[in-house]
């Protein structure tokens, strides 16, 4: 597999994980002690700066 191929089946897998977290989260409120973890903060940030144009 090319890199990009193996770059985007990463990407999507981190989407579902981060998908499932945010979902338990949204079910589980009280458990929002998630969110204060520096490494979910950077894997959003960047999900959120890759569909931004540069």
């Amino acid at each position: 597999m090319a890199a990009p191929a193996q770059t985007a089946v990463l990407f999507k897998e981190l989407r579902l994980t981060l998908h499932s977290i945010l979902e338990e989260l949204i079910r589980k409120p009280h458990a929002a002690i998630v969110v204060d973890n520096e490494v979910l903060k950077s894997i959003l940030h960047l999900l959120i700066e890759e569909d931004n144009p540069t």
